[in-house]
């Protein structure tokens, strides 16, 4: 009977380990578990390469300390978890462009955090311009933000889709001009 119940606890604690491999919900690993504010800027300008007609923009790594900047790029309340955020946003003010990746840690709920995003996304931030379109997805841990005129946020949606893959589920917001 001894040996029986040591058989059944040893394969309880075997598939237990299986189980909890590091993989995410999907049973997929996060390939972006160990990214850092650089790599989220060289997977931005990756895509950038396959975009044409991009207005110019500067692509960089918002400061965590300036809290009210990250929360009106993220439109996010509580920043919990969140490890960088980084800021491609169009440097002419006519066009209504922005791209925001954040890196959360492995206690973030990033499905809560994506329909928090789109929920409270802003398609008239700017001033006199609206976006069309806003996209809200996942790479792993990493949360994409695209919001922009239609056609320039759907070239850079597809973009981001060639060099960051698999992405988790869309989630869209349209405006009405």
């Amino acid at each position: 009977m001894k040996k029986i119940m040591m058989l059944l606890l040893a394969l309880i604690v075997t598939i237990g380990l299986i189980g909890c491999n590091g993989k995410k919900g999907n049973g997929q690993a996060d390939p972006a578990a160990n990214y850092k504010a650089e790599d989220m800027i060289a997977l931005i300008n990756k895509a950038y390469e396959k975009v044409s007609g991009l207005p110019f923009v500067e692509v960089m790594e918002i400061d965590l300390s300036d809290v009210e900047r990250i929360k009106s790029l993220t439109f996010l309340d509580n920043l919990d978890n969140l490890q960088y955020v980084v800021n491609g946003d169009a440097m002419i003010m006519t066009v209504p462009y922005t791209l925001v990746l954040m890196k959360f840690d492995e206690k973030a709920n990033i499905d809560n955090l994506k329909q928090a995003i789109i929920d409270k996304a802003d398609l008239a931030k700017w001033i006199c311009v609206f976006a069309d379109v806003a996209y809200v997805n996942n790479y792993g841990s990493v949360i994409i933000l695209v919001m922009g005129e239609k056609t320039l946020a759907d070239d850079v949606y597809a973009a981001l889709q060639q060099v960051a893959s698999p992405l988790g589920e869309k989630l869209e917001k349209f405006g009405s001009n």
